[in-house]
């Protein structure tokens, strides 16, 4: 499964959505937990793929096999994905994780173990 984490990161980093699919389809070992404690300082498919300069589409693609649980995934300080992409000023992947949110009010709220909304993290 390490070579297939590692594909994935080789395919978000290079905005690569048909190939990501393609092997989040084959490989159903594939998890979020898998992916997360692979080396990757805690962070959520999603928080990678906003850290590493990635697009909507990335996020769609990740969204439709995990569905709503990739949305709230934590990192290490306790920030979801949201918090990540308004940091890092990725206004199509903020409206994106909002679009999809069934709970934006409180999504918007959430907080890092510092306190920290995403729209401080935004500022």
């Amino acid at each position: 499964m390490g070579n297939d984490i590692n594909r994935i990161k080789t395919y978000i980093r290079k905005n690569e959505s048909a190939l990501l699919q393609k092997i989040l389809q084959k490989n159903q070992k594939i998890t979020l937990a898998a992916f997360e404690h692979s080396g990757n300082k805690m962070y959520s498919m999603l928080h990678y793929i906003v850290w590493n300069g990635g697009n909507a589409n990335l996020c769609q693609v990740v969204y439709d096999k995990f569905q709503d649980d990739c949305l709230h995934r934590r990192d290490k300080v306790n920030a979801t994905p949201l918090h990540s992409a308004c940091f890092n000023g990725n206004v199509s992947i903020v409206r994106w994780i909002l679009n999809k949110s069934k709970n934006k009010l409180q999504d918007v709220e959430l907080k890092t173990f510092g306190g920290e909304t995403p729209l401080m993290w935004a500022a």
